[in-house]
């Protein structure tokens, strides 16, 4: 698995886990539904600007979506490690002002 696809594949599992439709995170990043679709589908090369989009939209840090393949959420597991990557951003942003651009 690529980088694209595994990506997607934990934007898809957040959105899924959330009950949000594919339609309403394409229409918040101006996208069609087929583009957004390929973005889940990892066909998509996505940008880092994109990706920090469609983590905001979805309410996740980044490295939840960056994170490497083994730490791909899983739906037991997902809301712990949001919890302490939440805590790790807000440390960061306390202590180094280029994170709270």
């Amino acid at each position: 698995m690529d980088i694209n696809q595994a990506i997607g594949k934990r934007i898809r599992t957040i959105r899924i886990q959330q009950g949000l439709k594919q339609e309403l995170i394409a229409d918040r990043l101006n996208v069609s539904p087929s583009a957004y679709s390929k973005m889940e589908q990892g066909k998509t090369n996505l940008s880092v600007k994109r990706i920090e989009r469609i983590a905001e939209i979805l309410e996740v840090p980044l490295a939840i979506l960056v994170g490497s393949n083994q730490d791909a959420p899983q739906p037991k597991d997902y809301q712990e490690e949001m919890d302490k990557l939440k805590a790790e951003n807000s440390l960061l942003r306390e202590r180094c002002p280029l994170f709270s651009r």
